[in-house]
């Protein structure tokens, strides 16, 4: 079994196949069809910090909006926040805990700061829905059980924080979501979308118009096609 991220970032040869525009379409996102949410973030994070900070910054989110009528202090929330952060990047990459230092001054400072721009983004483009944090995909051939990041009724949105633009794999892993969601018979998705709240930016789109532009198929076709290709274990790299 392998993750879902795993198999967005790696099996180049398989989504060449799958979806074969998605470089081109990418590029037409980042270019054209982005839209501005905030100013970019002024930070002096050190970039071998950043991806555990930005993780610590969507786990503050989470724990935050979970403990909504629960009395937690700021500092509280930060340090339960980069707990589940460190497990979180100890199990992916594989090192231990004690490798990785507590976040404090401006790192506490970025974490709330992402925190509350995920919050107000989020709470306006659900529309008064209500949305769910780390909504869970059951499982489906090679790819085992994985969480997104935010959905509220037929949309789902992933968060990428780091300080660059949008990639090929962030397109291909809401497709993955898509496709698993399908897989499981779940309520299906309609729409999704990209925010990276530090540079301040979002890429919003329905799922069939995302499909015809990566791979000229409307998404019942290429979901299919994915849910097939993961099951029957018909990839390469």
């Amino acid at each position: 079994m392998i993750s879902e991220t795993s198999f967005a970032q790696s099996y180049s040869s398989t989504w060449r196949l799958l979806a074969p525009a998605t470089d081109l379409f990418v590029r037409k996102v980042n270019s054209m069809l982005r839209e501005r949410e905030f100013a970019p973030l002024n930070s002096t994070i050190l970039p071998e910090r950043r991806g555990f900070i930005n993780e610590s910054a969507f786990q503050f989110f989470r724990i935050r909006r979970q403990m909504f009528n629960w009395s937690r202090t700021r500092n509280e929330l930060i340090s339960m926040a980069a707990e589940v952060a460190k497990a979180t990047i100890c199990r992916i990459e594989r090192i231990d805990p004690a490798d990785i230092s507590n976040p404090v001054g401006v790192e506490e400072d970025d974490i709330v700061a992402i925190a509350e721009r995920l919050q107000a983004f989020f709470s306006r483009v659900s529309n008064g829905q209500g949305f769910q944090v780390q909504p869970k995909f059951p499982g489906c051939g090679i790819i085992d059980t994985c969480f997104g990041d935010v959905r509220f009724g037929d949309t789902l949105y992933e968060v990428k924080a780091g300080d660059r633009t949008f990639r090929s794999m962030d397109l291909r892993q809401l497709l993955i979501y898509a496709a698993l969601s399908k897989s499981a018979g779940m309520a299906p998705l309609r729409h999704v979308g990209l925010l990276n709240p530090r540079t301040g930016v979002s890429f919003f789109s329905g799922l069939d118009d995302l499909c015809l532009e990566v791979s000229g198929t409307r998404s019942e076709e290429l979901l299919r096609e994915i849910v097939r290709v993961i099951s029957s274990g018909d990839t390469s790299r």
